[in-house]
């Protein structure tokens, strides 16, 4: 079972999904990334208290662009609604000499349990400051996490089950309901080739940090595919199946998690047979203090993140005058 996301709350936030700048006109009433800040109008205004459930004070302070914590909290309600350990299954079919379908106390009496320090990232990090606007949850910077996760390595798993040769890719399926609430349609569902599924670095996890992992992060079973994009790495896993094929899973074709195959313009128009599945993210760095806006002295302490994706990062550099010289 799934729950229904409220009316309200899903069709404000498919509007910031699918088109920022038409959301922005429609709440706003202005152009987006104008330098006049606009304020919540009408229509838009009453959609976006109703689907949180209460008036918005200072309203007219409101940012473009800006979806409400509750709002977006909302629209993860698809979740499916046990996640008790307990009788749930995982199954391993397809492409393989010997079909498994275990428990989560099979997978750990069967296989090594280990625990990895592994990073996660939205293929759409960073998405709120493209310009042009593209589609999509409007991530800025917070889109990316590194957990200590707990599980059995995912290769060890598949040999197990023994991959034939005619295996290249694997699909990926969870317990979720699509974003619609029409159980009719199939929910997100992803994959990777066969090499990327037989690094070591792959885990079935279980635990998060220490302790059972939360609904919202997949509970109680998810891939974790680190180093590619977020949606690789499958919350509330029930299935996995060895295809001859790449997977055409919902979000598998078309542009959907894809980028053109050569550096292009903003808003240059791409063929879509110029796209390519994302693989390995790209080199990103994030400086975490001192935080944005605070005042400094002469001298300070930069610290932060840097990662990249199927790489290791051996050097950071910092510039404080635009790039003319490098620390």
């Amino acid at each position: 079972m799934a729950r229904k996301i409220d009316k309200h709350s899903k069709d404000l936030f498919e509007l910031y999904r699918d088109d920022p700048e038409g959301a922005d006109r429609k709440l706003f009433g202005r152009e987006p990334h104008s330098d006049r800040r606009g304020f919540l109008r009408g229509a838009g205004l009453a959609a976006m208290g109703a689907a949180i459930g209460t008036a918005i004070p200072f309203h007219r302070n409101m940012p473009s662009g800006f979806m409400p914590m509750a709002l977006a909290e909302n629209t993860g309600a698809l979740a499916p609604e046990d996640v008790s350990p307990d009788g749930w299954e995982l199954s391993v079919e397809g492409l393989v000499g010997s079909p498994m379908n275990m428990s989560i106390a099979d997978l750990k009496a069967k296989f090594e349990v280990v625990e990895q320090a592994l990073t996660l990232e939205c293929g759409g990090n960073g998405r709120a400051a493209f310009n042009p606007p593209a589609s999509g949850n409007q991530w800025t910077y917070g889109a990316v996490a590194c957990s200590k996760w707990t599980g059995v390595r995912l290769a060890d798993v598949l040999k197990a089950a023994g991959v034939r040769d005619s295996a290249v890719y694997t699909a990926h399926y969870g317990a979720d309901g699509h974003l619609s609430g029409d159980p009719a349609k199939i929910p997100i569902s992803r994959g990777v080739p066969v090499a990327k599924a037989m690094d070591p670095n792959n885990l079935i996890a279980f635990e998060m940090n220490g302790a059972a992992i939360h609904p919202m992060n997949g509970a109680p079973l998810r891939l974790v595919i680190p180093g590619w994009p977020g949606s690789c790495s499958q919350k509330w896993l029930t299935r996995i199946v060895l295809r001859d094929k790449v997977h055409d899973g919902p979000k598998m074709t078309g542009t959907s998690y894809r980028v053109p195959n050569r550096p292009v313009a903003p808003g240059e128009k791409v063929d879509k047979k110029d796209f390519e599945i994302i693989e390995a993210m790209p080199v990103k760095s994030l400086i975490t203090s001192p935080e944005t806006g605070k005042a400094a002295g002469r001298s300070l302490t930069v610290r932060g993140h840097a990662w990249a994706g199927d790489n290791t990062v051996s050097a950071v550099d910092i510039s404080i005058d635009f790039g003319a010289t490098w620390i």
